[in-house]
């Protein structure tokens, strides 16, 4: 039922990872090519080599700006559609979990208090709904990492592997942070 929905969801997501690679260039040209000496590439803007600095920094500035534009907008795009899936799944489990419990016989309903019923419909399924929905973060995110660890790569592959050295420090670190200082924190409360 939500297919649609989902393939939209993954293609702005596809779109909200690749902008945000693309962030950081205006600031790489202004840096380069109009503060620098460096020329631009003629290779990917053969019409760009002539320019001069002036002209180069109003387009890069612009095309900062339409990145930021188009970074805010798949936000706001990926915020509507997580929001509407993610209702629509705890809307249809809801309905599900409902009807199967008009359906439970009257021995059931008396082991069992209607408050636990109730509890049950409303709170399991937005958990059910919110744990389907993490997986979109999680994608965007990891996708995120690979392009930069991909884009570090091509610039300078011995940076690219000490970068990533840091990823088992990291993993170990928010262990450790999971398992003992949070439920300390909890205790604390």
């Amino acid at each position: 039922r939500y297919r649609g929905l989902a393939a939209l969801s993954v293609l702005v997501t596809l779109l909200t990872v690749g902008v945000g690679l693309l962030l950081p260039w205006p600031l790489k040209v202004v840096i380069d090519n109009v503060l620098g000496v460096k020329p631009i590439a003629v290779s990917w803007a053969p019409s760009l080599g002539s320019l001069d600095r002036t002209t180069i920094l109003i387009l890069t500035v612009c095309a900062g700006l339409v990145l930021t534009l188009l970074s805010n907008a798949s936000t706001i795009a990926t915020n509507y559609l997580k929001t509407r899936l993610e209702l629509g799944i705890i809307l249809d489990f809801r309905s599900d979990l409902f009807r199967h419990a008009e359906r439970l016989s009257v021995a059931f309903r008396d082991q069992v208090t209607t408050g636990r019923l109730v509890y049950a419909i409303n709170f399991e399924a937005t958990a059910a709904g919110t744990l389907v929905m993490a997986l979109q973060p999680l994608a965007q995110s990891a996708l995120t990492v690979i392009g930069m660890v991909w884009i570090t790569f091509r610039i300078d592959p011995v940076l690219a592997l000490l970068s990533v050295t840091v990823i088992p420090i990291l993993y170990y670190a928010i262990g450790y942070y999971a398992t003992r200082i949070q439920p300390r924190l909890l205790q604390v409360k």
